[in-house]
């Protein structure tokens, strides 16, 4: 989805100017009317959302604050890797394709959900 179709479905949603972004390509914006969510665009197209607190959840039922192995029983298959800067965390990752689907712990629960294309799902400070 490009952002200007993504703008028609929610018209309050703004894009960050170029000079003010972290990435001249990315643009991570909050959706407006749902605390929460962040789409992040790049080069224009939507290539991630994420969830990042309870509410939205994915396709299978989980949301930010279900327990780990909740998650692990919804997608079963997914691989188990440190997090980024919290070795005693875990990133936990169901790649299909170019597409996949990332679950960020903490103390045992859900705290972020990453979903989208493989190449964005990986990006661990926003668009950075």
């Amino acid at each position: 989805m490009s952002f200007a179709q993504a703008r028609r479905l929610a018209p309050r949603l703004k894009a960050t100017p170029v000079a003010l972004r972290a990435s001249s390509g990315c643009d991570q914006l909050a959706l407006p009317g749902h605390p929460g969510v962040a789409l992040m665009f790049t080069d224009g197209e939507l290539t991630r959302i994420d969830l990042f607190r309870p509410g939205p959840r994915t396709t299978r039922g989980i949301q930010p604050g279900d327990r780990v192995e909740q998650a692990m029983r919804a997608y079963p298959g997914m691989t188990t890797e440190p997090r980024a800067y919290e070795e005693n965390e875990r990133f936990l990752t169901e790649r299909s394709g170019d597409s996949a689907i990332r679950f960020e712990t903490e103390q045992g629960r859900i705290q972020n959900i990453y979903a989208g294309r493989w190449a964005q799902v990986q990006y661990i400070e926003g668009c950075l």
